[in-house]
């Protein structure tokens, strides 16, 4: 189902495709000139399931700055149809759900949360070294 860094990536991209070069995507808006995007993880939680498996969730937060009220309604727009469902490097899709948004001190605050099952890395036991036990009769 790919790492949380495989989701971050497929977000930047569905963004950069989305938004065109009229806005650049990045991690970290303070360091950009608005029309900016940024992509930061927000809450992460994995459940233990049958087989090595296990269900996990993540909340990443997509915040925005924008040089006018008008911009930032149209990112939001944008943002609600085109992260709502991401294409990961091997071909799987992920639903994003529970979107919302709020703006607040002239940034936009996207939230979307992603489900997915992930399986467990498995470390295969090696065999010891058999050694040659001498008994005397």
């Amino acid at each position: 189902m790919g790492t949380i860094d495989e989701w971050t990536t497929a977000i930047c991209r569905a963004l950069k495709d989305a938004f065109g070069e009229t806005c650049t995507v990045g991690d970290e808006t303070m360091q950009m000139e608005p029309p900016c995007l940024a992509v930061l993880l927000s809450q992460a939680s994995q459940k233990p399931g049958p087989n090595g498996r296990g269900q996990r969730a993540v909340v990443f937060e997509v915040r925005g700055r924008f040089t006018s009220a008008a911009q930032m309604r149209e990112a939001a727009d944008t943002l609600f149809a085109s992260i709502g469902l991401l294409t990961l490097p091997d071909g799987t899709c992920l639903r994003g759900c529970g979107m919302r948004c709020e703006a607040a001190y002239g940034l936009l605050h996207f939230f979307v949360r992603y489900e997915g099952v992930v399986s467990a890395v498995r470390e295969i036991p090696v065999m010891e070294d058999l050694k040659r036990v001498q008994t005397s009769d």
